[in-house]
């Protein structure tokens, strides 16, 4: 019956592949697909340390605060004081898309990064210090 199902699941395109070779069949991700393997990205380098600028009108946010970023693959992590703040993003090109987190408020952000990898400039909503970032916030970044 097993050997049945398994033929039903290969003939729906599944992935199932049946080993009759004897060797190790490749690793599987969860859900029985192939590990993703991480494309190396064209952005460029930018882990490190930055200073960023939050501002927005009648907002209390941040000017000149320390940044540091990480990158692995296509995944952004960030870390920025005061405020305990952190940023989880993704990078697609020259952009990076993601969240941020503060001890008070959380929010999304965009990001576009200049083409030599030195500036980021972009936009960010949410609710900061029991405020709601106004529209037209802009988060702006250089490297340092």
């Amino acid at each position: 019956m097993l050997a049945g199902f398994l033929g039903i699941l290969a003939g729906f395109g599944c992935g199932v592949e049946r080993n009759t070779s004897g060797a190790a069949p490749p690793p599987r991700a969860i859900g029985g697909g192939p590990r993703a393997v991480e494309e190396p990205s064209s952005s460029p380098h930018l882990d490190g340390k930055w200073t960023m600028t939050q501002a927005g009108p009648g907002l209390i946010g941040h000017k000149s605060v320390p940044l540091t970023i990480e990158v692995e693959g296509s995944h952004v992590l960030g870390w920025y004081h005061p405020d305990q703040g952190t940023i989880d993003g993704t990078i697609r090109g020259d952009v990076i898309e993601g969240s941020w987190k503060e001890s008070d408020g959380e929010g999304n952000f965009v990001w576009a990064i200049s083409t030599d990898g030195n500036r980021f400039t972009g936009a960010y909503t949410g609710m900061l210090h029991s405020q709601r970032v106004p529209e037209g916030a802009t988060w702006s970044g250089a490297r340092k």
